[in-house]
């Protein structure tokens, strides 16, 4: 936006200058691409043809968010480098993030670059009326963090005790916790005892049966995973918009007679109908849904 152009998006320009560098010479290590905002459709594929191997970022974006594409990404071949679809992972220091947003909603000179900023911080554009009237600005909060299940949760002076709180009522998992508090393991544990919570977690083990690794916990994959099973055991802590999307990324899988199972990575196979994982969870969730009427 800085440059005035449509494509300069910053994942792009940071790609550009690792291609520059690399060049067709064999990666010293894995690539991996952190951002704030959750990549857009140019910016996924220039990933991809780079060899970008996993993608981390800190919020959505709901006008051209494209990480759940893998979900129902179906290519001919992905025998080929620049086929391969990265490993994203969302959901990365959102309290920072959303307050970096606020900030650039505060001083945006344009009134549509304003009110997208306020809008993935989780504010309403109306909080900045002009970057040019300072006294507009008098005891705005820039950290005010942006509510919502995968993003902030609670305030700023929330405590790290009742944000686990708040992240076990809507069904998180302890790695899921871990992940977007950015806490230690132990730590979290410590705490949970402390609180009470240990026993409160709910188990998604028929949903997800494998031992997933850490990096993959919070793919595309595993959280929907994790939001049909909450479904089947009639938690309603997510939205209808989540809940519908896992069904219909299930109801896809199905339809095209595919299957999902994890070795390694996430994996989409045809189906073995006689045990067919991702249909008996579906129907399970369908089931639990109606049982405790939640919206569709």
């Amino acid at each position: 936006m800085a440059q005035g152009r449509r494509l300069v998006h910053a994942d792009l320009l940071a790609m550009e200058e690792a291609d520059r560098r690399l060049g067709w010479r064999p990666r010293p290590a894995p690539l991996i691409l952190a951002v704030n905002l959750e990549p857009c459709l140019m910016c996924l594929g220039a990933a991809m043809s780079l060899g970008v191997e996993r993608i981390y970022y800190g919020i959505e974006s709901p006008t051209d968010g494209a990480a759940t594409i893998g979900a129902v990404r179906r290519p001919a071949r992905d025998d080929m480098a620049f086929s391969r679809f990265p490993e994203i992972v969302g959901g990365i220091r959102q309290d920072e993030v959303g307050a970096q947003f606020a900030r650039y909603a505060a001083t945006a000179t344009s009134t549509r670059l304003r009110e997208w900023a306020a809008n993935l911080a989780g504010l309403p554009a109306c909080s900045f009326p002009s970057p040019l009237d300072n006294s507009s600005r008098a005891g705005l909060d820039f950290e005010s963090p942006r509510k919502g299940p995968e993003r902030m949760i609670g305030t700023a002076t929330t405590s790290l005790d009742d944000r686990i709180k708040e992240l076990v009522e809507q069904g998180k998992q302890r790695e899921e916790i871990i992940s977007i508090l950015g806490i230690g393991k132990s730590s979290l544990y410590r705490r949970m005892n402390k609180l009470g919570l240990t026993r409160e977690l709910l188990s998604h083990a028929a949903a997800i049966p494998w031992r997933v690794r850490e990096p993959h916990i919070m793919a595309t994959e595993a959280q929907y995973l994790r939001l049909l099973s909450q479904s089947i055991q009639g938690h309603n802590a997510t939205t209808p918009a989540e809940r519908n999307s896992a069904f219909s990324w299930a109801r896809a899988l199905i339809e095209d007679g595919m299957d999902i199972t994890y070795r390694d990575q996430w994996r989409v196979i045809p189906a073995d109908k006689s045990n067919w994982h991702i249909k008996r969870v579906y129907d399970a969730a369908v089931k639990g849904r109606k049982r405790s009427g939640l919206s569709a």
